[in-house]
């Protein structure tokens, strides 16, 4: 599958690499076994142990449909939307869902792309959300289209500066706690600014390092005149990643 290459609004280029077709389809057999599971486990308890009274009556049999399909209907777009585009079996697959941008989608974006399974998946057995995925290239089927999001594999970020967050330790004390306010989309930007010493001269690194920590100073409202541009922009993800418990390709 092709890149996807955006621009951010501050002229940094940052690259995705979409999902494999064969990450999603492991992932969705994941969350389809999940289901299955559900299922058989539900059923077990309805027919096997609750009172027959319960289970037999009339007028409580749909509290088994209800139990049976409500998973169905809330699943995708309530786990996506709470834990930043990820199902469990995304999870296990390092993929998720996200804006091309790489900030979050919001939870009418996962509400649309569930309600385009109905067609690409229901009905036609997944076919024509294959086919859209392949076709398209950016890892979007019919519902990425239209909800505007992609598939990426948090497995291959597009930074590639490896070391600095690999042993991040999330128990640290927090220098800027206010980093927490920052986005998925100036974390990229900042660690893009971080990696950018192939890129740049001394000199015009250093100078964008210097604006990068201005905007961060304004947007989170923390200043240490002693630190270095570079140490205050790698302290500010240290604290992002510290605050809300995750490590280097976490987002």
């Amino acid at each position: 599958m092709d890149r996807i290459d955006v621009e951010t609004s501050t002229h940094v280029n940052l690259a995705y690499q979409p999902a494999s077709l064969v990450h999603r389809l492991l992932a969705w057999a994941v969350d389809a076994a999940l289901y299955g599971i559900y299922i058989f486990i539900f059923l077990w308890v309805w027919g096997g142990i609750l009172p027959t009274q319960l289970t037999d009556s009339p007028n409580l049999s749909w509290i088994s449909t209800l139990m049976i399909m409500l998973p169905y209907f809330i699943y995708f777009p309530l786990l996506e939307t709470v834990w930043n585009g990820r199902t469990i079996g995304k999870k296990i697959l390092s993929i998720r869902v996200t804006k091309p941008d790489g900030t979050r989608a919001a939870p009418g974006d996962y509400i649309i792309r569930w309600l385009f399974r109905f067609i690409e998946i229901s009905a036609t057995g997944g076919v024509l959300a294959i086919l859209t995925i392949l076709i398209n290239g950016k890892g979007q089927r019919l519902g990425d289209i239209a909800a505007k999001t992609c598939v990426v594999g948090e497995f291959s970020a597009p930074m590639s500066y490896q070391n600095l967050f690999n042993n991040t330790d999330t128990n640290r004390p927090v220098v800027f706690g206010t980093a927490g306010e920052l986005s998925d989309a100036d974390i990229r930007v900042i660690r893009t600014v971080l990696n950018s010493q192939d890129e740049y001269s001394s000199s015009a690194r250093q100078q964008l390092m210097d604006r990068s920590r201005n905007v961060i100073e304004q947007k989170i409202g923390a200043e240490d005149s002693a630190m270095s541009s570079e140490k205050y922009l790698k302290t500010v993800v240290r604290d992002y990643y510290t605050i809300y418990g995750t490590v280097e390709n976490e987002e």
